[in-house]
């Protein structure tokens, strides 16, 4: 992608900005979050919040050959708000966003903060991004997947879980997305420390939930079968 294929245009069209925004949400970030929190992200990047903050943010609309592709948004050092549409993703125009934004910033200020969801985590990682603090959204159904994790992430801690993993005596089989935020030798690598032998998939335009995924559900229906006929 050349610098002069994507053009930043200042906007004060909070109505098109919203459109773009919710746009994206509602086709990407059921792939990565509970129902509860999407409508948490809906509603945190309304029209109505979006055109508030128009007093203190730069707001810029993302255009490519006359298309308008996305949005992103400058706030003194940080990139906030940055989103593709779901039919130009996966062309490196996030990447390519990021560079013009990133430039912009880098003239007045030494360096760049981001506020990431999970669906772009993996991009600012690459790029030498480092995770400062986790923020937890509270949702409907919250009590009881912080009951399961709770209890996950204790049996983690105390060692107990890579414990019980050991007597597994059955073949295993990871099936991931290659943009799953929890990176797959996270899980690999330990596994095979405690002599688990383990078999991995990694499915690309694939986020958390491959089953459920534009990209990903039909090969991961087809390794998934693949494995259970032996």
């Amino acid at each position: 992608m050349e610098s002069w294929d994507m053009e930043l245009i200042l906007t004060d069209n909070s109505a098109i900005v919203s459109e773009i925004v919710e746009k994206t949400i509602q086709n990407v970030y059921l792939h990565y979050y509970p129902s509860g929190a999407v409508q948490f992200f809906l509603d945190l990047h309304s029209e109505a919040r979006i055109e508030e903050a128009m007093s203190y943010e730069e707001i810029y609309l993302v255009v490519v050959q006359g298309n308008v592709i996305g949005t992103g948004i400058i706030r003194k050092n940080e990139i906030c708000r940055l989103f593709i549409l779901p039919e130009y993703q996966g062309n490196g125009y996030g990447s390519r966003l990021m560079d013009l934004l990133e430039a912009r910033i880098f003239k007045n200020y030494p360096k760049v903060h981001v506020d990431a969801s999970f669906p772009a985590e993996s991009m600012y990682l690459k790029r030498g991004y480092q995770i400062i603090s986790y923020e937890k959204i509270e949702t409907e159904n919250g009590d009881l997947y912080e009951k399961v994790w709770k209890e996950a992430a204790g049996l983690r801690k105390s060692g107990k879980l890579l414990e019980r993993f050991g007597r597994i005596s059955c073949p295993l089989v990871l099936i991931q997305g290659a943009v799953d935020p929890h990176l797959p030798e996270g899980v690999i690598w330990p596994l095979r420390d405690r002599n688990v032998e383990i078999k991995s998939y990694v499915l690309d335009k694939c986020g958390h939930t491959p089953w459920r995924e534009k990209y990903a559900r039909e090969e991961f229906a087809r390794v998934l079968f693949s494995e259970l006929e032996g």
